[in-house]
């Protein structure tokens, strides 16, 4: 059966959209949630993983309350995009949908984003769902 990956965990518009589209083609979907080490001072900073398997455990009721099959995975990575990508070759996703909080003006550019370098990295279509308003909470 295929399968698409939605990163970001919980709920908005890259749930909605690869529910929606797992619906049309009888696929399941995998919630994906990487949540990233980071240093500050030598000191590592990772999310605390109960808040990650929360929001995974709502996009997947999300997912499931439009009749589609789902599970979930959260992925510890150094890099969003890395974990993305594992995830989604570890699961044979035949598509990807991702959400994009990216900013719109220049500084948005010059920062870069996930969506962008897992897009050049993945092996599979990449759907870009609408763009997030960065106050609305994701993943």
């Amino acid at each position: 059966m295929p399968e698409a990956a939605a990163p970001g965990g919980g709920g908005g518009e890259a749930v909605a959209e690869a529910a929606d589209v797992a619906a049309s083609f009888g696929a399941t979907v995998v919630v994906v949630h990487v949540f990233q080490v980071m240093t500050a001072g030598g000191v590592a900073i990772v999310e605390p993983e109960e808040e990650a398997r929360a929001m995974v455990r709502r996009a997947v009721a999300a997912v499931r309350a439009r009749g589609v099959d789902a599970t979930a995975e959260v992925v510890l990575d150094r890099s969003a995009p890395s974990g993305i990508v594992a995830a989604a070759e570890r699961h044979g996703a035949d598509l990807v949908v991702l959400g994009s909080r990216r900013p719109s003006h220049l500084g948005g550019l010059l920062l870069g984003s996930v969506a962008h370098e897992a897009i050049h990295r993945l092996r599979c279509p990449v759907l870009l769902a609408h763009r997030v308003p960065s106050a609305e909470p994701v993943g």
